[in-house]
């Protein structure tokens, strides 16, 4: 994760001023789903 928010980071910053102040939030979680709700959560993600 933290490789994966590092070179993220580097690439939006390359993309122009509009990104110049990016940043992420310190640290990352994840969360276990049961098979049954995997496509609604599939979903919601792809949503955002």
């Amino acid at each position: 994760m933290k490789e994966l928010k590092r070179v993220s980071n580097l690439w939006l910053k390359e993309r122009g001023r509009d990104y110049a102040d990016f940043e992420w939030q310190g640290g990352y979680t994840d969360f276990s789903v049961s098979q049954s709700n995997l496509e609604p959560v599939k979903l919601y993600i792809a949503r955002q």
